[in-house]
């Protein structure tokens, strides 16, 4: 079947990683980069044509049209032309690059399957999970941390507040700056509080409790061997 690497594959059915290059392979027969097994003579004809096609004839043909009719064309059609023989050319140059890197290629084919045999599929499953658990604390962290702190910040300014206006020229004002400054005064003395949905304060410390609180959770999933039990089942 020609798309059954499209397939997930099953416990029992694991594949390896040159398989993830089955499909680029196929791709590279059809444009003359890599030989089949079978009618070589064929095809190394038909790999003949493609590469005197494109990496030949196109960017001579345009630069050659390009040079004869010059002086036909407009300022912009002119740049508009220029643009595309640049892209032709880039393009040949690295389909060539291309086709002289292709036994390294090879050898990085024969590298994966090297590093198959050395490494294990758990180990990587374990690392991602711990990778995971790593992104999940950070993102938590990233979401309350900024409110907690800006909150606290608010809640000590609130609290300088009063000594900042005690020790303001009021001295020389009027009686009724002055009735009004100690009823500011009175109430900017009454702790401030900042909470979500009338519950949690929003301050460092509930910021911490958050984070202590998500170690633990990440911790009891690790113990009780959730992710494993999820995955045998």
């Amino acid at each position: 079947m020609i798309f059954e690497l499209l397939r997930k594959p099953g416990p029992q059915d694991m594949k390896s990683s040159t398989d993830a290059f089955t499909y680029f392979e196929y791709g590279m027969t059809a444009v003359g980069w890599l030989p089949p097994s079978r009618g070589r003579k064929l095809y190394l004809m038909f790999r003949g044509l493609v590469i005197i096609w494109c990496i030949v004839y196109l960017p001579f043909g345009m630069i050659m049209g390009c040079v004869k009719d010059i002086k036909d064309y407009k300022p912009g059609e002119f740049l508009t032309l220029l643009e595309t023989v640049l892209n032709d050319a880039g393009c040949s140059l690295k389909i060539l690059a291309l086709y002289l890197y292709l036994p390294k290629y090879e050898k990085t084919k024969n590298l994966l399957e090297r590093l198959d045999e050395f490494f294990n599929l758990f180990f990587f499953a374990d690392f991602w999970i711990g990778l995971l658990c790593v992104v999940y604390i950070f993102g938590l962290m990233s979401q309350t941390f900024p409110f907690c702190y800006v909150c606290d910040l608010i809640i000590n300014d609130c609290d300088r507040l009063a000594l900042a206006l005690f020790h303001s020229n009021w001295t020389g004002s009027s009686r009724r700056y002055k009735s009004t400054l100690i009823q500011f005064i009175h109430n900017a003395q009454q702790p401030i509080t900042f909470t979500a949905g009338s519950i949690f304060p929003i301050c460092m410390q509930t910021n911490i409790k958050v984070a202590k609180l998500a170690f633990s959770v990440v911790t009891f999933i690790k113990q009780m061997n959730i992710v494993e039990k999820s995955m045998k089942n």
